[in-house]
C-alpha cells in the first residue's frame, strides 16, 4: 500500500520524532472502539476507561465506534448505557457487526437505548458523522444499509459549506469488508473528507481507504498482557494527533498524525471496486422476469403459494405480490422492523415482529385477523401444522397457537437463548436452536420438553441458532459456526457423530426424498452426506468457485437442482445428484437470504438490499 508523507505520518515509518511534533491541543476527544460488554472483562474495561477519561478535564467528548456489546441480549446494553452515563462530558455512538448481527430487535433497542445510533454534529469548525454498516442480523459482509445511505446523503446536502473539514466513524473500515462500500465513496464526491476512523480489528493501524487516509483504533478491552485503554486525539492548528492511552499508564507519543487541509475527495470509478455482472453473459438462459423494491433491509426469504409472494422489510412493511408479475397487491403496515420470513397457511398469513408481536393476516387482502402479543421483540419464523402456529422468540417462551382463533394452545416456558429460525417439526417434535448453546426438542402436542442438547461451549455466538435444522428417519443434523456438522439421535438428543472435516457454518438443506443432507462450507465447497448412515458418508464433494462464504443462505433442492445464494449477492445452481456446477447469477452486491424454488425453473430470491425478485431459467435460449 502506497502512503503520502504529505497526508499523514505513521511512527517509525516515516518520522522517529513525532512527539515533539504536537503542541498544546485545540481540542481533544477520547475515542473508545469495540468495548464488547458482555464479554469476560468489557463492562470492567469500559468502566475503567469511562473513569480514566474522566480524570482529563481537557477531553470534550468522547467517540465510540460500534461493537458497544458481545451481543443484544441478557441485558448488555443496558449495561453499556449505564457505564457511560457516568461520563462526565458527551458520548456519540454506533453499532457495530456485534449489536446488529446477535439481537432480536433489528437494531431497535441500540437505537432506543441510545436515543440514535448514528451521529452528525460540528466541535470548533470540524464536522463529525458516524452511522452504521450492519449486517444486521445475518452474517455477510458488512453492508450500508439504504436507510444508512440514504441518512448520509442528506445530511451532506445539507452541509451549510460543501468545503467544511469531515471525519467519518463507522465501525467497519470502508474496504472489501463491506460489501457496497462504493456506495459511500460515490456519495462523498467533492466533499472535504479529512479522514476515516474505525474499529473492528482491535488494533492501531492506520491505511490507505481509496485515497483517504483511514484509522483504526484499538479495543477498550485489555488483552493479555496489554491494558484495557482508548485512543486519545488532539486537533491541533491543521494537524490531527493519535495517541494511545492505557487506563493504568501514561498517555503514549503520538503514533499517527494527520495533516488537515482542504482536499474536497474524487471519486473515479477505477478506484473503488464496483460489483461485476459480466459473469451473467455466461448464462443467458438465466432471465429475471421481476423485480420489487421494497426500499429497505431485507433479512427474510419471501414466502409463497404460487399465486401471492409475501416479504416483510426492516421499515416495518409487510408486502403481498402476485407471483406472476410482481405487482403490489396490499402492504400491512407495522411500527418494527420485520426479519424472519412470512408463513402462508391457506387463507392466511403469520409473521413476527420485532414490536414483540405474532399477526396472523388475511392472505387475500392483509387486513389482520388476530395479533399475540409476547414479552420480547421477535426475529423468528414460524411453522403451521395442522391448524397450529409454532413459534418462538427472546421472552423465553415457545407458543402453540390456534391458527383459526389465535388462541394460544399451550406455551412452554423456560427457554434459555434467543430463538432466531424455524421450528422443524419431526416425529411429533419440534427441533430448534438457540442463541445459548443449545437445542431443543418438544413434544409438539403438549410443549414438554423432550430433550435438550447442548455443544459443550461457553462461546454464544458459536450457538446452533441460526441454522435449520434437518432430518431424516430417526437421524437430526445440524451446522453450526463452531465448524461441526454434527448428527444427534432424534428420540433421545444423543450425540451420533460430530466432524470437522469441512468448514460448515449455519447453511444446511436436505433433498426432496430425504436421504441427501448438503451443506455449504466457507471456503468454494459444498458436500452432500448420506442422511441414514451412521457415520459421515460423502456422496459428492464439489468446489463450486464462491469464494470465502458466511452468508447462511441454505442449499435448497427442487427437481434434481440445488440452489444457494451468497454474500456476494450471487445465486448459484447445481446438479443434486454430482454437485456439478449449473450456473451462477448475480442479482447485486449484498447478502441474499434462502433462495424459495416455485419450480425447477423458476426462483424467488430475496437479498439485504431490499429486492425481491423472480428468476426464470430456460436452458434451451441461445
Amino acid at each position: 500500500m502506497r502512503l503520502r508523507l504529505k497526508d499523514w505520518i505513521v511512527l517509525g515509518w516515516f518520522v522517529t520524532g513525532l512527539a515533539d511534533v504536537a503542541g498544546a491541543a485545540e481540542f481533544q476527544f477520547a475515542w473508545f472502539s469495540d468495548p464488547h460488554v458482555g464479554s469476560l472483562t468489557g463492562a470492567e474495561d469500559l468502566q475503567a476507561a469511562v473513569a480514566d477519561v474522566n480524570s482529563q478535564p481537557a477531553i470534550q467528548f468522547v467517540i465510540i465506534s460500534g461493537d458497544v456489546t458481545e451481543q443484544d441480549f441478557n441485558g448488555n446494553l443496558n449495561i453499556a448505557k449505564s457505564i457511560l452515563s457516568g461520563l462526565g462530558c458527551p458520548y456519540f455512538i454506533i453499532p457495530g457487526n456485534h449489536d446488529l448481527k446477535w439481537t432480536d430487535s433489528g437494531g431497535e433497542r441500540f437505537k432506543k437505548g441510545f436515543e440514535k445510533d448514528r451521529f452528525d454534529f460540528e466541535f470548533q469548525g470540524v464536522r463529525f458523522i458516524g452511522f452504521h454498516q450492519g449486517p444486521l442480523l445475518k452474517m455477510g459482509d458488512g453492508y450500508i444499509a439504504r436507510e444508512e445511505l440514504n441518512w448520509l446523503d442528506s445530511t451532506l446536502h445539507n452541509l451549510p459549506d460543501q468545503s467544511q473539514r469531515l471525519i467519518v466513524v463507522t465501525h467497519y473500515p470502508m474496504d472489501n469488508s463491506v460489501s457496497n462500500y462504493f456506495d459511500f465513496f460515490r456519495l462523498i464526491e467533492g466533499y472535504n473528507v479529512q479522514a476515516l476512523l474505525c474499529g473492528h480489528g482491535h488494533a492501531n493501524r492506520i491505511s490507505e481507504a481509496q485515497g483517504l487516509p483511514q484509522i483504526m483504533s484499538r479495543s477498550t478491552l485489555r488483552a493479555k498482557s496489554v491494558a484495557g485503554g482508548y485512543t486519545l486525539v488532539e486537533v491541533e492548528g491543521d494537524s490531527l494527533y493519535f495517541r494511545e492511552r492505557p487506563v493504568n499508564g501514561t498517555t503514549g507519543v503520538p503514533w499517527a498524525a494527520i495533516a488537515l487541509q482542504n482536499r474536497p475527495y474524487i471519486f473515479t470509478n477505477s478506484v473503488a471496486r464496483q460489483p461485476d455482472f459480466s459473469q451473467n453473459k455466461n448464462y443467458p438462459f438465466v432471465k429475471v422476469k421481476w423485480t420489487f423494491d421494497t426500499g429497505a433491509t431485507v433479512t427474510a426469504a419471501p414466502a409463497s403459494d404460487g399465486r401471492i409472494v409475501v416479504i416483510g422489510a426492516r421499515d416495518g412493511n409487510c408486502y403481498a405480490l402476485s407471483a406472476k408479475d410482481g405487482k403490489q397487491l396490499w402492504c400491512f403496515k407495522t411500527k418494527a422492523p420485520l426479519l424472519g420470513t412470512a408463513v402462508i397457511a391457506g387463507d392466511r398469513v403469520v409473521l413476527t415482529a420485532c414490536d414483540s408481536s405474532i399477526y396472523c393476516l388475511s392472505a387475500k387482502t392483509g387486513a389482520p385477523l388476530w395479533r399475540v402479543k409476547c414479552n420480547a421483540p421477535l426475529s423468528s419464523t414460524p411453522a403451521v401444522e395442522s391448524g397450529t402456529v409454532y413459534v418462538g422468540g427472546a421472552d423465553s417462551i415457545f407458543r402453540a397457537i390456534n391458527l383459526k382463533t389465535g388462541n394460544i394452545a399451550w406455551q412452554t416456558n423456560g427457554i434459555i437463548g434467543l430463538v432466531e429460525t424455524q421450528p422443524l417439526l419431526h416425529d411429533g417434535r419440534l427441533i430448534f436452536g438457540t442463541w445459548a448453546n443449545r437445542l431443543y426438542a418438544l413434544q409438539a402436542k403438549t410443549g414438554e420438553i423432550a430433550w435438550e442438547w447442548r455443544d459443550g461451549s461457553a462461546q454464544i455466538n458459536l450457538s446452533p441458532a441460526a441454522c435449520y435444522p434437518a432430518a431424516f428417519q430417526d437421524k437430526i443434523y445440524i451446522v453450526a459456526p463452531d465448524r461441526y456438522m454434527t448428527c444427534i439421535r432424534a428420540d433421545s438428543g444423543k450425540t451420533l457423530w460430530r466432524s470437522k472435516r469441512y468448514k460448515v457454518r449455519e447453511s444446511l438443506g436436505i433433498s426432496e426424498d430425504g436421504r441427501t443432507v448438503f451443506a455449504k462450507t466457507m471456503q468454494d465447497t459444498v458436500i452432500a452426506l448420506e442422511a441414514e448412515a451412521d457415520t459421515p458418508h460423502y456422496q459428492w464433494v464439489v468446489s463450486a468457485g464462491y469464494g470465502y462464504e458466511i452468508d447462511p443462505s441454505r442449499p435448497v433442492e427442487c427437481g434434481g437442482k440445488l440452489f444457494f445464494g451468497d454474500k456476494n449477492g450471487f445465486v448459484h445452481a447445481l446438479d443434486a445428484q454430482t454437485g456439478v456446477v449449473l450456473w451462477h447469477y448475480r442479482l447485486g452486491w449484498g447478502a441474499v437470504n434462502d433462495v424459495v424454488p416455485l419450480s425447477t425453473n423458476v426462483l424467488l430470491v430475496s437479498a439485504v438490499d431490499g429486492k425481491l425478485s423472480l428468476i426464470e431459467i430456460k436452458p434451451n435460449r441461445k
